[in-house]
């Protein structure tokens, strides 16, 4: 499938430093000047969602709990909404009713989101309450540069409630798992002196 420019009124050609400059939450690329895409996730998103991925899928794969997803993947919450978080579980019995040939339609059981500086805002606030609002059982928010990440639980008013806080090299439980505790330290990136 093709790229698509992105349509704009400023046509001139774009360097580096503008690419760079861009700060909204548009996935964007800068293709010889001209911008389609966006820059990749910070070196603090992306070791978080490297380091938390192995340990989330090694415990899945290995209890043979269901399918596991990282970003870009589709998750179809209602008619008019589509995101992709930076993991999505579902478990082995719900995952034949909600896999559509593409990514799934319906409320995973899990979704991770890592955050970066940009999508505080998109993440904390605009997807949580979609999240909570399409059924999604259980929400992780990893705070990379801060060195925290939080497990919620959607309780029966449809509210997330705080399930599990952890930050710096303490061990965060995941109580959707039997025995899974992720290892923090392992998760962070800590830039060269």
């Amino acid at each position: 499938m093709a790229t698509e420019p992105v349509e704009s009124a400023d046509r001139r050609h774009l360097t580096v430093a503008d690419y760079m400059a861009i700060e909204d939450d548009q996935h964007r690329e800068l293709i010889e000047g001209e911008l389609r895409m966006t820059p990749s996730p910070d070196t603090f998103h992306q070791r978080a969602t490297r380091e938390l991925g192995w340990q989330l899928a090694a415990h899945i794969r290995e209890h043979e709990l269901g399918e596991y997803f990282s970003a870009p993947f589709d998750v179809v919450l209602s008619d008019d909404t589509v995101v992709q978080p930076d993991f999505v579980f579902v478990a082995a019995d719900r995952f034949d009713d909600l896999y559509d040939g593409h990514g799934v339609t319906g409320a995973p059981d899990l979704v991770v989101e890592v955050i970066s500086p940009g999508t505080v805002r998109r993440d904390r606030i605009d997807k949580r309450h979609l999240y909570a609002k399409a059924g999604v059982p259980w929400l992780v928010l990893v705070e990379p540069r801060e060195q925290v990440a939080e497990v919620f639980r959607l309780n029966d008013e449809g509210q997330y409630v705080l399930d599990a806080y952890a930050g710096g090299e303490e061990t965060l439980p995941v109580r959707l798992f039997d025995d899974l505790e992720i290892a923090l330290g392992d998760v962070w990136f800590e830039e060269p002196a």
